[in-house]
């Protein structure tokens, strides 16, 4: 990060006081990753970002190394906004699938304020990518009413805690509740 803000199109553009972070799976890893999750045998690695200020991980996985989800999750201290759904099950064809209830684990093992968790309901791991077809389908975008709710979601999110704006936190805890549908689901710690 430092290397862009010295040379290339965005030298000097950027404030590496107010870095954030999204993805989604793999990306929702790296993201937890660089946000502080510990990897490898018993967490014995870390990989933490300390510039990065807020994250956004969408369709995450639990660590495949396994382990105590609290231990591999104690060096995480920032804000996070975790979001899934209903159907968010295994993406790969062929693979097994598995309980999406299980992406929900990593905003439940999380004790430190500020975590944001949104489950969607029908939303499969492809609702966030724009696209309405099946897992690794390919066709146009198109925004749907999940590209909605995680864009204004994540605009929220990011304007309170990288931006400071007390109106967006505000806006995020008490006003984004209503742009979602009775089934889904938004609570935050």
């Amino acid at each position: 990060m430092s290397g862009l803000q010295r040379q290339g199109r965005l030298a000097g553009r950027l404030d590496l006081t107010r870095i954030g972070r999204a993805g989604h799976s793999y990306g929702g890893v790296s993201t937890m990753v660089a946000a502080g999750q510990r990897m490898g045998p018993g967490g014995q690695w870390s990989f933490k970002e300390p510039r990065i200020r807020a994250g956004l991980v969408m369709s995450p996985n639990i660590p495949i190394q396994g382990g105590v989800l609290v231990a591999l999750y104690r060096d995480i201290r920032i804000p996070l906004f975790h979001i899934t759904g209903t159907r968010d099950g295994n993406a790969v064809p062929g693979n097994k699938e598995f309980d999406p209830i299980q992406r929900t684990l990593l905003y439940e093992a999380l004790t430190i304020p500020h975590q944001y968790l949104l489950v969607l309901e029908r939303a499969d791991h492809n609702s966030f990518s724009g696209l309405k077809y099946e897992p690794h389908a390919h066709g146009p975008a198109d925004e749907t009413r999940y590209t909605r709710v995680v864009q204004d979601g994540a605009v929220s999110f990011f304007d309170a805690y990288l931006n400071g704006k007390t109106a967006a936190l505000a806006a995020l805890r008490h006003e984004f509740q209503s742009s979602l549908e009775p089934t889904d689901r938004f609570e935050w710690k």
